[in-house]
C-alpha cells in the first residue's frame, strides 16, 4: 500500500487535509474520523490529544518532527509551551503504541521521529 498524501507542511503549518488518510501498509489513520489502526488492529485507547500527536507524526513520516510543531498541532499555537505537559502526553503515547510495534524516537533539543520497535532504525516511509 501506498502513504496516500503530499506534504504541503511547511514547519510552520499544521493544517492537515481533514480527508485525507495516511495508509503506509502497518499504520492507518482516518483524520477525519479519528480512527488508527496498526497491523489491521483498531486503536481504541487513544485520547484527542495523543492522536493529534500521532497523526502529525506519521503525516511527517521519515522526518523528525521539532517539539513545537507537534505542541501546535495538539494544543494550537495560541498556548504556551509546557514542557512537563508535553513529555507526559508523549511518554501515554508511547506507552501505547509499544504493543502495536511503534516506538517514537527523541531527537534531543529538536523533536521526534515515529519509528518500528522491530528495528528503531526502518523509520515508517511513504511507500
Amino acid at each position: 500500500m501506498t502513504a496516500s498524501f503530499n506534504d504541503p507542511l511547511s514547519s510552520s503549518s499544521h493544517n492537515l487535509n481533514e480527508q485525507e488518510v495516511f495508509d503506509d501498509g502497518y499504520l492507518y489513520i482516518e483524520y477525519e474520523n479519528f480512527y488508527v489502526e496498526c497491523d489491521r488492529k483498531p486503536v481504541y485507547t487513544l485520547t484527542r490529544k495523543e492522536f493529534l500527536l500521532l497523526s502529525l507524526l506519521a503525516y511527517r513520516c521519515g522526518r523528525t518532527v521539532k517539539h513545537q510543531d507537534l505542541w501546535d498541532r495538539a494544543w494550537g499555537k495560541e498556548a504556551t509551551f509546557n514542557s512537563r505537559t508535553f513529555r507526559v502526553h508523549i511518554a501515554s503515547l508511547r506507552r501505547k503504541l509499544s504493543s502495536y510495534g511503534l516506538e517514537i524516537v527523541s531527537r534531543p533539543h529538536i523533536g521526534y521521529r515515529l519509528v518500528r520497535s522491530n528495528d528503531t532504525q526502518q523509520t515508517l516511509t511513504q511507500r
